[in-house]
């Protein structure tokens, strides 16, 4: 039976892009695109697409009545396959979404633990800073380092796959 969850998880990596940190609708806009693709591969064969109508068509069903086209009845297999490609899209959409909102709520946490005039940075690559141990870790999972190398404060934070972190001189660090 097909899983769509590894089909979200693709979109949300092809659609990455460090620019994340900046300007996060580009990114929500490049995983839509990218859950459109997604949805087309995961219906590539008839197996694919009554194992998806099977196991999704009584949640996701009624998202995908309107196939934008009619169909004879010899057109079976490809009526099915639209509408197993609507379904597909609304369940790696929905599960898109979910994520998405969790990753922009992680971005906003560690933007406001960030001093004045540090900039966030992204990747998709995995802790920036390693197996080097960290001072602390608050309830979200936030990271943080004091002195790092002996000479930067550091944060990460990491939420489905991308990374969020900053580092800075601790003399940008404002008391209170």
């Amino acid at each position: 039976m097909t899983n769509l969850t590894a089909y979200a998880n693709s979109a949300l990596e092809a659609a990455f892009t460090k620019e994340i940190a900046t300007d996060f609708e580009v990114f929500r806009e490049a995983a839509s695109e990218a859950a459109f693709q997604e949805a087309d591969a995961s219906v590539i064969y008839t197996r694919q697409a009554l194992g998806i109508i099977s196991r999704y068509e009584s949640e996701y069903g009624d998202q995908a009545e309107d196939l934008g086209q009619t169909f004879k009845a010899d057109e079976w297999e490809t009526a099915m396959t639209a509408y197993a490609f609507q379904i597909a899209r609304a369940v790696i959409e929905a599960e898109l979404s979910e994520k998405l909102d969790e990753i922009e709520e992680a971005k906003d946490h560690i933007e406001g633990l960030l001093p004045e005039g540090v900039e966030l940075q992204a990747t998709d690559r995995g802790s920036v800073y390693g197996w080097e141990a960290h001072d602390r870790e608050d309830e979200e999972g936030v990271c943080f380092w004091h002195k790092l190398e002996g000479e930067l404060d550091a944060v990460e934070l990491t939420c489905h796959g991308i990374t969020f972190y900053a580092s800075w001189d601790p003399s940008m660090n404002v008391e209170g």
